[in-house]
């Protein structure tokens, strides 16, 4: 008890000052009985805000023909279970954004890589009203393309060529693989569809971290869909399948706003 009342004490006199600094001089920075909730309480005062998969929402490993279109589309094939699994977390098949969205957001982040997880969600941590708008894949060129996959091949890489080096006999290391017929040197292969599938394996195990359910439970909201400005302080989310004005786009007013 003696904790959290340090800790509310700490986001009423310490952190909200100074997100208050931030904020435009119009910003509402009195403390309401909802500022005072912690992160992952702050949305669920709006049933509809909670994120709710169903069985029919995931993604499974027998797509029809436009869901295997749409995942070809973000790049991610064949879904197996692992790549079925990553899907759920960073681009789900039927999303429902939330509604409605707020009056007013403190920050609205477009983009939804390292550098839009991390505005949004830490915006959300020092008690401003924030989302991010997701287009495509959660977690970005990081978790998807770049800095996960590259790596995991890399090492696979790495692991080829110290075992190579290893297989030729009587070399420097003093290490030697021990072969029963020595009429045949040893060959050191690689099973390429084995290696991509160890990197969606260890994509989809990192997934969760960049997920929109892990974003919902630290207090951002998320929206799936392309962010559009639309004028100084409103942006509109359009979303898969619909154009750019449709009545049913969610609409985002804001007071500050990040392109990431």
């Amino acid at each position: 008890m003696v904790l959290y009342l340090s800790l509310v004490a700490t986001l009423l006199f310490v952190v909200r000052p100074i997100t208050c600094f931030l904020l435009p001089i119009n910003s509402s920075c009195t403390a309401s009985s909802s500022s005072l909730l912690l992160p992952s309480q702050r949305w669920q005062t709006n049933s509809n805000n909670i994120i709710n998969m169903s069985s029919s929402s995931q993604w499974n490993e027998s797509p029809n023909s436009s869901e295997e279109d749409l995942a070809k589309s973000l790049s991610i094939w064949p879904l197996d279970t692992y790549n079925v699994n990553l899907l759920n977390e960073v681009h789900h098949k039927q999303y429902i954004n939330p509604q409605p969205p707020l009056p007013t957001y403190d920050l609205v982040v477009i983009g939804a890589g390292a550098g839009g997880l991390v505005s949004s969600r830490q915006a959300a941590r020092r008690g401003a009203k924030s989302c991010m708008i997701s287009a495509e894949l959660a977690g970005g060129d990081c978790l998807n393309a770049g800095c996960v996959p590259s790596k995991a091949l890399l090492r696979c890489a790495k692991l080829v060529r110290e075992a190579r080096k290893v297989a030729v006999q009587n070399n420097e290391y003093g290490i030697s693989f021990t072969n029963s017929d020595n009429d045949h040197p040893l060959d050191v292969t690689v099973d390429f569809p084995k290696v991509m599938e160890r990197m969606r394996k260890l994509r989809a195990h990192i997934a969760p971290v960049d997920g929109h359910a892990r974003g919902d439970s630290l207090g951002t909201q998320t929206f799936q869909g392309r962010g559009v400005f639309t004028s100084k302080s409103t942006i509109e989310v359009v979303e898969h399948g619909k154009q750019l004005g449709d009545e049913s786009n969610p609409i985002l007013h804001f007071r500050k706003a990040v392109i990431a």
